[in-house]
C-alpha cells in the first residue's frame, strides 16, 4: 500500500531503507543500487533530514553517507516520520475524520489548490479501488467495503502513530481501553499491551465510521458465541453513550470487535476440529501436515503443537492483503533474523514457499508464517542450530589451565552452540603447527605466523564485547566461505 505516497516520498523510502541496511556508502553507489538519479538523492538528503530528526542522514567527504539512528529510536520512527510528512496521508486522514465538509475548505486546510487536491484524490482512488474502497468528494467521506476501510485505517494510523498517540479525544481513548479490557476479562482472556493498542484503535475507528452512518452487516452464523454480558451492565452502557453518543447493543459490539468475533478467528484449538467451513478445514489439515514435515525434517518435537496450529490458523485467516502500509513487521523480523541464522532462514523460507504453491489465498504470507513459526516454536531454532555444520575454534594460550577453560566457556556461551571449541594442549609450537589445520580459527595470545586455511586471531586474556563482536565478524566470514 505504500504506493499511496507521492513519487518523492517513495524515493525517500527506498533511500532510507537502503541506508538502514548499510554502513558508510557513497551517494553514487546508493543511486545505482536503488535506481534513482544521484542529483535527486543529493537534494533529498536536506529535505529528509528536516522531517526525520533526530534521526539523520549524515555526510562525509571522505566516507560518504550514513543513516544515524540515535538510541531510543528505531526504524518504526522513520516510517512514522515519512507518513507524517505525506500530504496524501493528511488528505486520507482528514476525510476519515470528516474534518471539513467542503472540498474547497479541505484544500485550504492542506495548503494546496483545489485542482491539486482533485488530482490527488483521482490518483489515490485508482490505487484504493483495487482494495475495494475509495475517497468520495460529494460528500467528503471514504466509501466501499467497510471491513477493508477499517483494516486500512488501522494499518495507517498504527504506523503513523506507533507510540499509541492516536488522534482521538484522550477521554475516548480511555473509554475504548476500558471496553476492551472489560470484554476480555468477561471472556477469561488476558490482553497484552500490543493487543490492547490494536483493539483500542479498532474500536475507535469503528465508532468514527458508525457516527458517519456507515454499517457493517453480519450473518448470524459468522459470529462466535462469546460472553456479551457486558451489555447487561447499565453503568457501562450509560458511560458508553455519554462518551460516544451511541447506544451499545449486540450489533454495535459485533461491529467494534469484528476482528476477533468473526468465526474465521478461533479462540481455542478445540474449535478447529469442529469447523464447518470447508476452506477452514483444508487450511487446518495443511498446517498440521506442514508442521509434521518440518518436525521430521529437522528432528524437532512439536511440544506446543496445539498452540502453534491455532496461532498459524488465526494469523493466516485474519491477514487480508499485505497487512501494512510501509512497515512489514514480519519481513523486518526475517531480515534481522537472517543476519544471525542465514542457513535456517533460507531453508525454512523455501519450505514455506513450496508449501504455499497452489494455495493462492495464502500467497504473500511467507514472512508472517516464518515469524509465527520462529516465535511460537523456540525449540525449532535450537534444534536446527545443533544440526548445522559448525566452525571449529582452537585455543592456544601461554596462560594457566583454569584461565583457558574460562575463555572456552566465554567464547562457547557467546556463540550459543554455533561453534565447537577445543583447548589445544601442546608443549611446543612445532607440535601445535602439525595439528593447527584441524581448526577453522585459532585464538591465541602468542605471535604466530599465518597458517594455510587457518585464521589466526590475536585474542586478549579477557575479551570485552567489542572484541567478541569482532570475533563474530571473523566467524561469519569463515561460515560464509565454508558453508554458504
Amino acid at each position: 500500500m505504500k504506493n499511496i505516497l507521492s513519487n518523492h516520498h517513495l524515493r525517500h523510502i527506498a533511500f532510507l531503507e537502503y541506508l538502514n541496511k548499510s554502513q558508510w556508502v557513497t551517494l553514487k553507489e546508493t543511486a545505482l543500487r536503488i535506481n534513482y538519479p544521484v542529483n535527486s538523492l543529493r537534494y533529498d538528503i536536506e529535505n529528509i533530514n528536516k522531517y526525520i530528526y533526530p534521526v539523520e542522514i549524515t555526510t562525509s567527504m571522505k566516507m560518504g553517507i550514513k543513516l544515524v539512528i540515535p538510541k531510543r529510536y528505531s526504524v518504526t520512527y522513520i516510517y512514522s516520520a515519512v507518513l507524517k510528512d505525506s500530504k496524501e496521508v493528511d488528505l486520507i486522514e482528514a476525510i476519515f475524520f470528516n474534518k471539513k465538509k467542503k472540498l474547497e475548505d479541505l484544500a485550504l486546510s492542506l495548503f494546496m489548490s483545489l485542482s491539486t487536491l482533485k488530482r490527488m484524490v483521482s490518483k489515490l482512488n485508482k490505487i484504493l479501488v483495487k482494495h475495494h474502497f475509495q475517497l468520495s468528494t460529494h460528500p467528503l467521506m471514504i466509501t466501499g467495503d467497510e471491513r477493508a476501510i477499517c483494516r486500512f485505517m488501522n494499518y495507517l494510523l498504527s504506523e503513523k502513530y506507533p507510540n499509541g498517540d492516536f488522534p482521538f479525544d484522550p477521554k475516548h481513548l480511555e473509554s475504548a481501553e476500558s471496553l476492551v479490557i472489560e470484554l476480555f476479562n468477561r471472556n477469561s482472556k488476558e490482553v497484552t499491551y500490543s493487543e490492547l493498542e490494536k483493539l483500542k484503535l479498532w474500536v475507535l475507528i469503528g465508532i468514527q465510521r458508525i457516527k458517519q452512518g456507515h454499517s457493517m452487516y453480519f450473518v448470524k452464523d459468522t459470529v462466535h458465541n462469546y460472553d456479551q454480558s457486558i451489555l447487561d451492565q447499565p453503568e457501562m452502557l450509560k458511560q458508553f453513550f455519554s462518551d460516544f453518543g451511541i447506544k451499545l447493543d449486540q450489533g454495535i459490539l459485533h461491529r467494534l470487535f469484528f476482528i476477533v468475533v468473526d468465526n474465521h478467528y478461533q479462540v481455542e484449538h478445540g474449535q478447529l476440529s469442529t469447523l464447518e467451513d470447508r476452506q477452514g478445514r483444508c487450511l487446518v489439515n495443511k498446517i498440521e501436515s506442514f508442521l509434521e514435515e518440518l518436525s521430521v525434517k529437522y528432528s524437532v518435537p512439536l511440544s506446543n503443537r496445539t498452540e502453534l496450529i491455532l496461532a498459524l490458523y488465526n494469523k493466516i485467516q485474519l491477514s487480508t492483503g499485505k497487512g501494512f502500509i510501509l512497515f512489514n513487521k514480519e519481513k523486518h523480523f526475517f531480515e534481522n533474523f537472517y543476519t544471525k541464522h542465514r542457513e535456517l532462514s533460507k531453508t525454512v523460507l523455501a519450505d514455506i514457499k513450496k508449501e504455499l504453491e497452489g494455495a493462492p489465498q495464502e500467497k504473500g504470507k511467507e514472512y508472517l508464517i516464518f515469524y509465527t513459526l520462529i516465535t511460537y516454536w523456540p525449540s525449532f531454532i535450537k534444534a536446527f542450530e545443533n544440526s548445522l555444520s559448525k566452525v571449529s575454534i582452537g585455543l592456544f594460550f601461554s596462560t594457566d589451565k583454569k584461565h583457558i577453560e574460562f575463555l572456552k566457556e566465554r567464547v562457547s556461551s557467546f556463540f550459543e552452540g554455533r561453534i565447537t571449541v577445543e583447548i589445544m594442549n601442546h608443549l611446543n609450537i612445532t607440535s601445535f603447527r602439525k595439528v593447527a589445520n584441524k581448526y577453522d580459527m585459532i585464538l591465541t595470545n602468542l605471535v604466530i605466523e599465518d597458517l594455510d586455511d587457518v585464521v589466526i586471531v590475536s585474542f586478549p586474556l579477557h575479551a570485552d564485547i567489542k572484541t567478541m563482536e569482532l570475533l563474530k565478524v571473523k566467524y561469519e566470514e569463515i561460515y560464509a566461505r565454508k558453508f554458504l
